[in-house]
C-alpha cells in the first residue's frame, strides 16, 4: 500500500501530494501558519471501499493572542502512527532552517529594546518557532541565537546558555541526591520536592495528547499538573517516567516503586518562575551598572580589610609550612584523584552557596568512593550562608524591592536605597536606610566598609556597623557616640547565665531518685536494642551524617530511612576496613589558642536570594 501525504491550504484551495513523510514535514511548515493548513495521511488500498483510507495527521489551530492582539497560530505535530518521525524531523529541519535565515536577516538595531536586559523586538512568529527549537534541541536553538544576533542582544531563556547551566546544575544536584540514597529508582523531585508515586492519566487537549499528573510522598500531594503537552509532561517527570506513561496499556496508572525513575522535573509554573528571576538579576545587574544619581550622596562601600600585622619570620616559618602540607597534598594526588578533590581541593569562590554546593559534591563523591570526607565544613559554610539570606530577608521584609532598588513601603514611589554590588547608595537620612545598609553589609560578609555622605546618616551606619562587628572606616566618632554605642549594646545583651541554687539541685535529685525506686517496682520496661559496638572514625561518620542529614531533610521517615542506609553501608565499610577518614579530637594534641568563635544560632537551610 502507497503511503500519501497531502499538505491542503484552505484559503488558497492548494493542494501539494508527497509519498515521503520527510518532505512533507517541511512543506508543511512552509506554509503560511495563518492560512490554516492542514496535513492528510492517506493509504491506497484496492480492497478498501473507494481504495482510500486515512487520517488528519497534523492541522492549524488558534492559541490566544499576542500582546500586540494578533491572533496566535500553532501547527500540531503527530507522534502516533508510521511516517510520524519523518514527518516531524522533516519539520524540525525546515523550522531550524528558517530560524537561522531569520535571525540572520532580522533589523537588529530597528529590534533594539528599550531596556538592554530585554530580549529584543523581533517577529513573535520567530520567537515561537525559536521556542519549539529550543524544545526539540535546546543546543540547536542557543547555536542559532549565538550565531546570527549581535553580543548585545539578550536571548530570550530558552535560547540562553546560561538558563541552561543554571537547570542542568540542578539536575546534576538531584542525581547526586538520588546516587547517596541508593538505586535510581522509586524516588523522584518536582521543583525541589521529592515524591515516591507519580499518578498520571492520558487525555486529549485541542485533538493533541494531553496529560494530568499528580505527585504524592507518603500518600500525600506534593504537586498536580494538569492538561500537560509531551514536552511539559518531559519536563515534569523526566524523559525515562514521560516514556512509561505514555506507552503504558492504560490511560489511567501509577508510576511508583521500581517502575518510577529517579529523575529531575520542573513544573511549567516553576520553570516560568525561575526564567522571571533571572530576568529581575538581568534587571538588577543592569541597574548596578548605571552612574550614582547627584542626589544619592550617601555611601555605604566595602573597603579591603588590614593587612594582618606579623612577624616577618614567623610569616617565612608558616610559608614553608603551607608548602610542606602543599607537597603532601600532591603527592596524595597522585595516588587518588577522586580523593583529593573531595578533601584537597581548594574551593576559592566568594559566594558562599557555590561554595557550599561544590563541598557537597565533593563530599558526595568522597563518600562513594571510601576518600576521606569534610562535613564539618560544608555544615559551616551552610550555616553561614543561611545566616547570611536570612540578614539579607530582614531587609527584603522592610522595603518594597524593585531590581537593585528598595522603595519604603509606606511611600513606595520613594526610592530608599540602592544596591550596586560593592556599594550602596542613597539620598535619605533616615535612620532606616542607615540600619538597612549596614545589616546588608553583614548579609554580603564585608568585614570593613566606607561610609561618606550627611553627618546624621554616616552616624547611624557607623553605630549599627560596630554592633554587628564590622569595622567603619570615613567617621570618626565623638565621646557621646562611643557612649551610645556602649549603651546600645548593654540593651542587645540579653543572654544571661545565673547561679542555680544548691538545694534547687538537692531536690531535683531526690525527685528524680525516688521516680527511678517507683518505677522499679513495675515490671520492667523492654530496652531498645542495642547498636553493634563501633570505632571512634565510624562513630563520628554517623554523627556527621546525621547533623547533615536534620539540615538537608525535613521529612522524619525520608531522614530515618536515610540514615538506616548510611549506617548498614557503614557497618560493611568497618567490617572491610575502609570507614572515611575525619577529624578527630586528639586529647594527646598539643593545646593552640584559638580566637573566640562568634557564636551564631544555628538555622535551617533555605532558599538563596539572588542578590
Amino acid at each position: 500500500m502507497a503511503e500519501i501525504y497531502t499538505v491542503h491550504n484552505p484559503r488558497t484551495n492548494k493542494q501539494q501530494q508527497f509519498t515521503d513523510a520527510k518532505e512533507a514535514g517541511a512543506a508543511f511548515f512552509n506554509e503560511e501558519r495563518s492560512d490554516r493548513p492542514a496535513v492528510i495521511h492517506s493509504q491506497n488500498d484496492p480492497e478498501a471501499p473507494g481504495g482510500r483510507f486515512g487520517r488528519i495527521m497534523a492541522d492549524t489551530q488558534v492559541h490566544a493572542t499576542y500582546a500586540n492582539g494578533e491572533q496566535k497560530f500553532v501547527k500540531t505535530l503527530p507522534d502516533s502512527h508510521k511516517g510520524d518521525a519523518e514527518f516531524r524531523a522533516g519539520y524540525m529541519e525546515a523550522l531550524e532552517k528558517s530560524v537561522n535565515e531569520r535571525l540572520k536577516q532580522a533589523d537588529w538595531e530597528k529590534a533594539r529594546p528599550d531596556h538592554p536586559v530585554k530580549a529584543p523586538n523581533l517577529d513573535n512568529k520567530l520567537y515561537d518557532d525559536l521556542d519549539t527549537l529550543a524544545r526539540v534541541d535546546d543546543d540547536k536553538a542557543i547555536k542559532a541565537w549565538k550565531d546570527n544576533a549581535p553580543d548585545w542582544a539578550t536571548p530570550p531563556a530558552y535560547a540562553d546558555l546560561a538558563w541552561k547551566k543554571e537547570i542542568a546544575q540542578a539536575k546534576r544536584a538531584a542525581e547526586l541526591d538520588d546516587a547517596m540514597r541508593g538505586p535510581s529508582v522509586g524516588v523522584t523531585q518536582i521543583d525541589d520536592k521529592a515524591a515516591t508515586a507519580i499518578r498520571y492519566e492520558r487525555t486529549e487537549k485541542d485533538g493533541q495528547p494531553a496529560y494530568n499528573v499528580s505527585f504524592t510522598m507518603d500518600n500525600k500531594t506534593v504537586a498536580k499538573l494538569k492538561g500537560l503537552d509531551d514536552i511539559d509532561l518531559e519536563n515534569a517527570v523526566g524523559d525515562k517516567n514521560a516514556k512509561a506513561i505514555r506507552e503504558a496499556d492504560a490511560d489511567k496508572g501509577t508510576l511508583k516503586g521500581s517502575a518510577l525513575a529517579s529523575e529531575y522535573g520542573l513544573s511549567p509554573e516553576e520553570n516560568a518562575r525561575r526564567v522571571a528571576a533571572k530576568e529581575e538579576r538581568k534587571q538588577a545587574e543592569f541597574e548596578r551598572m548605571q552612574p550614582d544619581d547627584p542626589t544619592e550622596k550617601n555611601v555605604v562601600s566595602h573597603e579591603p580589610e588590614k593587612l594582618e600585622e606579623i612577624n616577618v619570620d614567623e610569616a617565612l616559618a608558616r610559608v614553608a609550612r603551607m608548602r610542606e602540607v602543599e607537597k603532601q597534598q600532591r603527592l596524595a594526588a597522585e595516588q587518588n584523584q577522586l580523593g583529593q578533590q573531595a578533601e584537597g581541593k581548594r574551593i576559592k569562590v566568594e559566594n558562599l552557596s557555590e561554595k557550599a554546593q561544590e563541598q557537597d559534591d565533593a563530599n558526595r563523591i568522597a563518600e562513594r568512593t571510601g576518600a576521606d570526607t569534610a562535613y564539618p565544613e560544608q555544615v559551616s559554610t551552610e550555616r553561614e550562608k543561611n545566616r547570611q539570606v536570612e540578614l539579607m530577608q530582614q531587609v527584603h521584609q522592610q522595603f518594597r524591592v524593585s531590581g537593585a532598588k528598595f522603595h519604603f513601603k509606606d511611600q513606595p514611589q520613594r526610592v530608599a536605597f540602592k544596591d550596586k554590588g560593592p556599594r550602596m547608595v542613597s539620598a535619605s537620612n533616615d535612620e532606616r536606610v542607615a540600619h538597612a545598609m549596614a545589616t546588608m553589609a553583614e548579609a554580603k560578609g564585608w568585614k570593613t566598609i566606607r561610609v561618606s555622605g550627611h553627618p546624621d546618616f554616616q552616624r547611624e551606619v557607623w553605630m549599627e556597623a560596630n554592633l554587628r562587628g564590622i569595622e567603619v572606616r570615613g567617621f570618626k566618632p565623638q565621646e557621646k557616640d562611643l557612649k551610645e554605642l556602649e549603651a546600645r549594646r548593654d540593651l542587645r545583651s540579653k543572654n544571661v547565665v545565673e547561679h542555680e541554687a544548691t538545694q534547687t539541685r538537692q531536690d531535683a535529685q531526690k525527685g528524680r531518685q525516688g521516680a527511678q525506686q517507683d518505677s522499679g517496682k513495675a515490671q520492667a520496661a523492654p530496652q531498645p536494642e542495642k547498636a553493634p559496638e563501633r570505632s571512634d572514625k565510624a562513630k563520628v561518620v554517623a554523627a556527621v551524617a546525621a547533623e547533615v542529614l536534620a539540615e538537608k531533610v525535613k521529612d522524619p521517615k525520608q531522614r530515618d530511612a536515610i540514615m538506616k542506609a548510611i549506617n548498614e553501608r557503614l557497618e560493611q565499610r568497618e567490617k572491610a576496613g575502609k570507614v572515611p577518614s575525619v577529624p578527630v579530637y586528639d586529647k594527646a594534641a598539643p593545646t593552640t589558642q584559638q580566637q573566640p568563635e562568634r557564636s551564631r544560632p544555628q538555622v535551617e537551610r533555605n532558599a538563596e536570594r539572588t542578590r
